[in-house]
């Protein structure tokens, strides 16, 4: 089961795939869900490894696709350590 890394900020929540398929089969489950996400941009260029959605409901749904895929959770180490708690909108997020 691969994980998705997340940080969390007071507009937006990233999912961070390890891998570009892995970023694929995410954005196809956010799609496929009707959930409304958004490529992040660094330095203009898009990382196509993290996907953005907004907080709350979008976030939960975001979560709920993407474990309907298969995928884990677990935070990212930009995730200000104060932040990392065990869940998020009821999934389980790991520790890094």
């Amino acid at each position: 089961m691969p994980d998705l890394r997340i940080t969390t900020t007071s507009k937006r929540t990233l999912l961070w795939a390890a891998q570009l398929v892995d970023a694929q089969l995410l954005r196809t489950a956010l799609d496929d869900a009707g959930v409304r996400w958004e490529p992040v941009r660094r330095a203009t260029v898009a990382d196509e490894a993290v996907v953005g959605v907004e907080i709350g409901m979008a976030s939960a749904d975001a979560l709920f696709a993407a474990a309907a895929v298969g995928f884990a959770f677990r935070w990212h180490e930009q995730q200000d350590p104060r932040s990392r708690v065990g869940e998020l909108y009821g999934f389980r997020v790991d520790r890094v």
